[in-house]
């Protein structure tokens, strides 16, 4: 059977190819010259220094790790809280359910940097400050109006009756959550989880301000600091872009490995508003 690009007719297939490969080679081509640039002056020397040389004191796959501890725990809230959350807004009724569901939308256009002082201030008070959550905790709170709004548009797809079924097995919602719907919408907690991954790994703002800890310092950070001198020496510059190909190899494979998944996740969460 035909599918995608197929069941479009010829002429517009070209230029609707035409115009993906474009885009394609543009999203390709900051790579293709940071990894040009990488080999350019003391070829995989530089990735070779990069991962066994410290870096300011701290080692490269030390702050490889500190990422992934972070994008780790936001990954497992937002998908808890979101799942839950998207369930509720979903299958249960309840008081200002639709007030409290878009007023928590309304937090998709805020920017992160205006929370930057009072954050800063708040993890202070409550002793957070430079450890891994102080950055884990407010990724989650960002993304949770989208993971919210992805998981109840998944959870709407999914068909009432099954909560009739569950109840009337002598299941209770949570068993109905957990044992019924959940496992129906793992696509989209997958792609979920996926995109977290993404924006959590590669974070840069709140590292930065919020982690102060050598010993605490994520990739991106430890990246940069190759490019802060005002006249960067071209093994620096060399440094630096095979910092920065390093740090997109686990999106890519991410990305790669778990395609189909994104693509299921994000078309499950998208047919029924």
């Amino acid at each position: 059977m035909k599918k995608g690009l197929f069941l479009v007719p010829g002429p517009t297939r070209i230029i609707i190819g035409t115009i993906l490969w474009v885009m394609a080679l543009i999203w390709m081509f900051p790579i293709i010259s940071a990894l040009s640039k990488s080999l350019k002056f003391e070829g995989f020397n530089n990735y070779v220094n990069v991962l066994t040389k410290e870096i300011g004191g701290v080692y490269f796959i030390q702050a490889i790790f500190n990422s992934f501890v972070v994008a780790l725990i936001a990954i497992v809230l937002t998908c808890a809280v979101s799942a839950l959350s998207g369930f509720c807004f979903s299958k249960i009724n309840f008081v200002f359910k639709n007030v409290i569901f878009f007023s928590t939308l309304c937090l998709l256009a805020m920017p992160g940097v205006t929370i930057l002082v009072p954050l800063f201030f708040t993890l202070k008070k409550i002793g957070l400050y430079n450890t891994h959550f102080s950055v884990a905790l407010p990724q989650v709170a960002l993304t949770l109006p989208f993971g919210v709004l992805m998981l109840r548009n998944s959870f709407n797809s999914i068909p009432n009756e099954y909560m009739d079924s569950g109840s009337i097995d002598g299941a209770n919602i949570f068993q109905i959550f957990s044992r019924i719907y959940l496992p129906l919408c793992k696509p989209a907690l997958i792609s979920l989880a996926i995109l977290q991954f993404v924006w959590s790994f590669q974070d840069f703002l709140l590292p930065m301000f919020l982690l102060t800890k050598i010993s605490l310092i994520m990739a991106t950070v430890l990246i940069n600091t190759f490019n802060r001198t005002k006249s960067p020496s071209p093994r620096d510059f060399g440094a630096f872009s095979a910092g920065l190909v390093l740090l997109a190899v686990p999106v890519l494979i991410t990305f790669i490995i778990f395609n189909r998944y994104i693509k299921r996740g994000i078309i499950a969460g998208s047919i029924k508003g």
